[in-house]
């Protein structure tokens, strides 16, 4: 067999033998009983039940990522679904949720670069560069020692297969008790598949994703590209048809999130006549458990940052 086969069923087992209820036959009571405690758990939160997003409005709404779940954040190119997602996990690791990110299409040090211009405000340009004034050193020397407590990790991925994904995700919620994953992003993971199309393959990615969320019992965040379709819409406003090799994606997602600068596109004011200028859209197009809708957050471009707007709209 395939090593990376051998290494799943290996690390299946291991999480397999941990369960004393593997096999077991629980009847609706105990079901009853855990979904009541469960309830009351949430009634003495502070209104988030799971993995906060880091930005008020978003958990409002979500009442915060829930175990299990795949979510699924979606947006054309440059609108900044990598710095959101980025900025999810980082903020998820500051609330002591273990996370880790793999990254196919940026560096470790892109990312982590990334991760310093927003701690510091200081432009990731001047950071790449390395053209930084005295304060700016200093604010990046303190900002290092509070990012490396962060309970976040990150992978390059030196394969792009689904099983090699998969084997690594199990690997990390064994030995670092991760809570929550986040890929960048969905159609860069391969897994060849004889007769098979694209779409077809991206639809197994995206379903064993979802499974393997339940498996564990831990949140998924996947990225995905849009097809060029999007450029078609009013707006070019970002729609669940628009997910690129859609197919089984849209199904197996719990949550579809899209990124939306209407900005980008020369548009400088909302449907009510509000300003759109260093605004983002964090549109929900669907959501299994929480409904749709969407929420506002402030754009800083040159820090490529996200942040939470004093009057919400």
């Amino acid at each position: 067999k395939d090593v990376d086969d051998n290494i799943s069923i290996i690390e299946k087992s291991l999480i397999d033998v941990s369960k004393s209820d593997v096999g077991s036959i629980v009847e609706i009571t105990q079901h009853l009983r855990d979904t009541i405690a469960v309830i009351e758990k949430n009634s003495l939160s502070s209104g988030i039940s799971g993995i906060t997003s880091g930005f008020s409005s978003i958990d409002r709404f979500t009442g915060g990522w829930q175990p299990q779940d795949l979510i699924i954040v979606g947006g054309a190119s440059s609108m900044g679904k990598t710095s959101f997602a980025l900025a999810l996990s980082s903020n998820a690791a500051r609330a002591g949720h273990n996370s880790v990110i793999f990254s196919y299409e940026m560096s470790t040090t892109q990312l982590m670069s990334r991760i310093l211009s927003c701690e510091t405000n200081i432009d990731n340009r001047y950071l790449i560069k390395g053209t930084l004034t005295a304060d700016e050193w200093s604010a990046i020397h303190s900002a290092t020692g509070s990012i490396e407590k962060l309970p976040l990790y990150i992978d390059d991925c030196k394969s792009t297969s689904l099983r090699y994904l998969l084997n690594k995700i199990r690997q990390y919620v064994i030995t670092k008790g991760v809570k929550l994953v986040m890929i960048d992003y969905l159609q860069l993971v391969s897994n060849m598949l004889k007769g098979r199309s694209r779409e077809q393959e991206v639809s197994v990615i995206a379903r064993s994703l979802k499974n393997i969320a339940k498996e564990l019992d831990i949140t998924v965040i996947a990225l995905s590209q849009l097809s060029r379709g999007v450029e078609r819409n009013e707006g070019c406003r970002p729609m669940l048809s628009n997910l690129r090799e859609s197919g089984e994606i849209e199904q197996a997602a719990d949550a579809v999130v899209f990124v939306y600068r209407p900005e980008y596109y020369g548009i400088d004011a909302d449907s009510e006549g509000k300003s759109t200028e260093a605004r983002a859209e964090i549109i929900f197009a669907k959501g299994r458990n929480i409904g749709i809708g969407s929420k506002w957050l402030k754009w800083t471009n040159y820090l490529t940052k996200f942040d939470e707007i004093e009057n919400i709209y």
